[in-house]
């Protein structure tokens, strides 16, 4: 599976982690609720999201559909505020 981190110079992967940790606080959800969620640990889902360009695409799609967000809109989100 792809990295994000190959596009890492064209998406603001500061802005992707804070789309997903606004989501987050939307949806009442704490990083260990997350990690419940993707079957991972609190701090995976820590690790993640400190440092997004290491989310594999597969992972990222598994985040987006616990928060309830599209890939695509939370990417484009991201890269349009950098820009």
């Amino acid at each position: 599976m792809p990295r994000i981190r190959q596009y890492a110079e064209k998406y603001a992967m500061a802005d992707l982690s804070a789309h997903i940790k606004g989501r987050m606080r939307s949806a009442g959800m704490n990083q260990e609720q997350l990690g419940i969620r993707l079957k991972t640990s609190q701090q995976s889902v820590s690790r993640l999201l400190s440092h997004p360009e290491t989310i594999s695409i597969g992972t990222l799609r598994k985040i987006c559909k616990v928060v309830d967000i599209d890939p695509e809109t939370i990417i484009k989100a991201a890269w349009c505020e950098k820009n």
